[in-house]
């Protein structure tokens, strides 16, 4: 993964991951609108849209659905 940002949570410095840009590097890869990639990952398109435009941040549930897409189609995840 490219870019990365680090926020603290109780005393804790944690890394995250920049999902705005790894789902949309996910949609390039594989050709996909937000519309069919939130059908793949079972989502709505709203909440592609949110992820990609930095709204919000998937879910840990979400998060596992995209890791799982990755591995599928041999994207990079980290």
């Amino acid at each position: 993964m490219e870019t990365r940002f680090l926020f603290c949570y109780k005393n804790a410095i944690i890394q995250t991951t920049d999902y705005s840009k790894l789902i949309k590097r996910i949609r390039e890869n594989v050709l996909l609108t937000q519309s069919e990639l939130a059908k793949e990952l079972q989502v709505s398109f709203a909440t592609i849209n949110r992820w990609e435009n930095k709204k919000c941040v998937p879910t840990i549930r979400a998060r596992r659905k995209i890791k799982a897409f990755c591995i599928l189609h041999n994207i990079d995840f980290e």
